[in-house]
């Protein structure tokens, strides 16, 4: 630590080089991604901000000449949401590490500054790039500050930051999923979602694994890393499932939960909403990329 980190330090707790967290992100996240998603940025930018799709009466070339800037569009959108998709996955995964620590305010705005232990970040996730919040395991923290290192955080400051959110301080916080591997078997016959050591899901939660699980199955056939498996749109899935907007978020909801209690029972203690099903802010949700996909046994 250098002297004017050291010496910044004695006041409030916040270390010298600490950035703000979009500062930190541009810093810290290495060149290339961030040059590749300018690049899809700029061509996303060629585009109209939005494309008109013709109706499917027409035909042949015609039909497809037309449409052609729309599907262009899409991709476009597609590869700059999975380059951003990509930088918080490095960055999260150096916070997850310790190579980067975070700092909170114990008691904003005015309170000392307080590191974040890195297993923290296993049930945390950023949920504003721009105002520094992130949010996880019944916690919301504001105006993070990233600085480099591994300095050991406070494991008092850190059970006031669990406690804080629970309604009850003997309600146990959720584990990572980062450390579990759920074993699906989806059984087509029987309509069942065959969770592997944990139970079963069937009716309207065997419809919505069902569906999200068909684009986890191509992101796997295409080889694709587990950070740039892709997330289903909340419009993709009325469609699907044939039902509205609020349907479909109360049914991820009611999915969670009846997976929550089964694994709770399962494995002894309670596990993270998203070691099933996750979520990003307008992208949508899709199968945690960790999931193994097991073939149903023949008769």
């Amino acid at each position: 630590m250098s002297d004017s980190r050291a010496l910044f330090s004695l006041g409030n707790g916040l270390p010298g080089d600490a950035l703000p967290l979009p500062e930190a992100a541009k810093r810290f996240v290495p060149n290339d991604l961030w040059e590749t998603y300018a690049s899809a940025d700029k061509h996303r930018a060629s585009f109209p901000q939005r494309t008109v799709r013709y109706s499917t009466w027409m035909e042949g070339e015609e039909a497809a000449a037309k449409n052609r800037p729309a599907v262009q569009a899409r991709e476009a959108q597609a590869a700059k949401d999975s380059a951003w998709l990509t930088i918080q996955r490095v960055f999260q995964t150096r916070l997850l590490e310790g190579v980067l620590i975070a700092y909170v305010r114990r008691d904003f705005p005015f309170g000392k500054w307080d590191p974040l232990p890195p297993d923290s970040w296993r049930a945390l996730r950023i949920t504003d790039w721009r105002r520094g919040t992130a949010e996880g395991g019944g916690v919301r923290l504001t105006d993070l500050r990233i600085a480099p290192g591994f300095p050991s955080a406070s494991k008092e400051f850190a059970a006031q930051l669990v406690n804080a959110g629970e309604t009850s301080a003997s309600t146990p916080a959720a584990v990572s999923h980062a450390g579990r591997q759920l074993q699906l078997t989806i059984d087509v016959r029987t309509s069942k979602i065959k969770i592997k050591g944990v139970g079963e899901l069937t009716g309207a939660h065997y419809r919505l694994v069902a569906v999200l699980a068909e684009t986890a199955k191509q992101d796997i056939f295409e080889l694709l890393p587990p950070e740039e498996h892709r997330f289903v749109k909340v419009q993709q899935l009325t469609k699907r499932l044939k039902m509205g907007d609020e349907s479909v978020y109360r049914g991820v909801s009611k999915c969670r939960r009846a997976f929550g209690d089964m694994a709770t029972a399962a494995f002894g203690e309670p596990v993270s909403k998203e070691l099933l099903i996750e979520n990003l802010r307008r992208h949508g949700f899709r199968l945690n990329p960790n999931i193994r996909f097991i073939a149903p046994k023949s008769d």
